[in-house]
């Protein structure tokens, strides 16, 4: 509880000098986020401290459970007239999924839990499915004329892929900043879709500029997930 209390008085002593919440903590200080694209905004945590951290950008979310959307008008209610809040689900190409949501709703996704995940999230259940449209990103960001933004954050619980994927035009359409979560244990091939993610950031004029929150299994330390942070190299 302690603990709780003083973290808690960090946040807000940060937020009244004005300075950054994490991830944003991560960027060069000189770096101003002006609008921000959050793909995956589950609950609404990364654009609150995008808000607190740069209080006069604009946001795009786009979560595909329906039920979350109430607690993200919630959360960010102070920022109501500078953010947008779509109901959608992104991928490769156009299609209809199972999206499997989970008691711990930031580990829904598309994909199914895969062993390896279930190992190392004995917590997490499967509670129900809801099927979803797919539409691909720049499909997306065509019809609701969402501009280039200053970052772009994908956490979609191991189907990045997909969704950088069928969003090719738009990186390379001015997005200056990519944060995005890498999966090791989500699908028997998330080895393989890290090399392709990441593969195809570099084939966008992106680089890798920083890790962030590694997560690693407790009794065998194997690597679980980590954010990345890549940069536009044009920018």
């Amino acid at each position: 509880m302690l603990t709780a209390l003083i973290n808690n008085a960090k946040i807000h002593i940060k937020i009244f000098l004005g300075k950054r919440i994490h991830p944003f903590t991560h960027f060069p200080q000189t770096v101003d986020i002006k609008t921000f694209l959050d793909i995956g905004a589950n609950k609404g945590e990364y654009s609150w401290s995008y808000f607190r951290s740069f209080p006069k950008g604009r946001a795009w979310l786009i979560e595909p459970i329906p039920k979350l959307h109430d607690v993200i008008r919630a959360k960010l209610d102070d920022h109501a007239d500078s953010y947008m809040l779509f109901d959608a689900c992104l991928g490769a190409g156009p299609g209809i999924v199972d999206l499997h949501v989970t008691n711990h709703i930031g580990a829904s996704s598309v994909l199914p839990m895969h062993d390896a995940f279930v190992q190392a999230n004995p917590h997490v259940k499967e509670v129900e499915v809801i099927r979803k449209k797919l539409i691909t990103l720049d499909e997306f960001v065509n019809i609701e004329s969402i501009p280039p933004v200053d970052l772009l954050k994908v956490d979609v619980e191991g189907f990045e892929l997909e969704v950088v994927s069928g969003g090719k035009n738009y990186l390379r359409n001015g997005v200056k900043w990519i944060l995005i979560e890498h999966s090791f244990v989500r699908s028997a091939d998330s080895q393989r879709r890290f090399v392709e993610v990441h593969s195809l950031l570099l084939d966008s004029d992106f680089e890798l500029y920083a890790i962030c929150d590694q997560y690693h299994h407790a009794d065998s330390h194997r690597i679980i997930q980590f954010d990345a942070i890549y940069r536009n190299r044009n920018e």
